[in-house]
């Protein structure tokens, strides 16, 4: 994968969206919650239309759900967990995700229909709260990926192949502070990973390519300011990525970035944050944005360029986590009593 350095700015190819985001269209909406539980939050949908994420018992505690395509949900927990956390799900329904044991730390899962689930750690990961490993993305090949963060809370990449080797990688330019370092995000079938690294001076830069070659980009008219920068946040099966960037000015803006180095930009008028989460092989892209008032809603950006903000009906908050190749989106809705449901948008 060819992908641009940080000092190739200048070659990159750019073009600039800005269009004035229009209403939703007419789509359907499947609001769901796990029987008997509260504050659904649905991580991800595969491509057959199974949604896997997370819920909250009365006690606050988190516990995986998968939800299949016909609507039937069943709920898990990784033996010896306290929580656990399912955070993507591939074609074959093989899940990914991390869970917490008695002392909070985390560690990596990948559970496949009919197994027993495979629990692991990153070497180097350390112990206790918010460290050890969280597993964040798995391909079709059942290849996970995440982060891991050792006992000085730093983070660096990890890539489990599915013969259960782990490699492990820091993006070039990273910090070794606390919550810094390197953030993975997502894999795709190619092995591809993509994420973003925070350096010594707290701006965020993206990076992509296999563990063995990682390379950092920013996307050019990114801000250079404390917080400020590049986030890589998701790649697809063509290995085109999509993320987010804060200018010079303090605006948010979201990127398209493809294997043959063409950027585009695109950005919601009068969003404070713009937070484009997933894309599919066709590169639709879903997200999330803030309007003035600080009320977070869905959008979906077609691969024309058309961005479609929307609402989940009836609430106060949407936040879409996924869209698959059918177009499905995937997140969850807040109501006015800030309890979490999920939802399923089908165009």
């Amino acid at each position: 994968m060819s992908i641009p350095t940080i000092s190739q700015r200048a070659g990159l190819a750019a073009v600039l969206i800005l269009l004035p985001a229009a209403a939703a269209p007419s789509a359907t909406f499947i609001k769901f919650d796990v029987p008997g539980a509260g504050n659904a939050q649905p991580a991800a949908i595969n491509n057959r239309g199974a949604v896997v994420g997370y819920y909250q018992d009365a006690g606050g505690l988190s516990h995986g759900f998968l939800r299949s395509a016909v609507g039937q949900i069943s709920t898990f927990d990784i033996p010896g967990s306290v929580q656990t956390f399912p955070r993507d799900i591939n074609r074959a329904r093989a899940i990914a995700g991390s869970y917490l044991d008695a002392a909070g730390t985390s560690h990596g899962f990948l559970m496949s229909p009919g197994q027993t689930p495979v629990t692991f750690d990153a070497r180097g990961a350390g112990a206790g709260m918010l460290a050890g490993t969280f597993a964040v993305s798995i391909n079709s090949g059942g290849e996970v990926a995440g982060i891991y963060r050792d006992s000085g809370l730093v983070g660096h990449g990890f890539l489990r192949r599915s013969d259960g080797s782990i490699l492990t990688f820091d993006a070039p330019g990273a910090n070794s502070v606390p919550l810094g370092g390197t953030i993975l995000n997502a894999v795709n079938d190619s092995g591809v990973v993509t994420g973003f690294y925070i350096d010594n001076s707290s701006v965020f830069h993206g990076f992509a390519g296999v563990p063995e070659r990682i390379v950092g980009f920013s996307i050019p008219g990114a801000g250079s300011l404390s917080g400020w920068g590049t986030r890589s946040l998701a790649v697809n099966v063509k290995d085109t990525l999509c993320g987010s960037f804060v200018d010079a000015s303090g605006l948010p803006h979201g990127f398209l970035l493809s294997r043959s180095r063409v950027i585009t930009k695109f950005r919601i008028p009068n969003s404070l944050y713009l937070y484009p989460v997933s894309i599919n092989a066709a590169e639709a892209i879903t997200g999330s944005y803030s309007d003035t008032n600080n009320m977070t809603h869905g959008f979906l950006r077609t691969p024309d360029g058309t961005i479609t903000v929307f609402d989940v009906p009836g609430a106060l908050w949407t936040n879409p986590a996924w869209v698959n190749a059918a177009g499905w989106i995937a997140g969850y809705s807040l109501d006015s009593s800030y309890v979490s449901h999920g939802f399923i948008r089908i165009p």
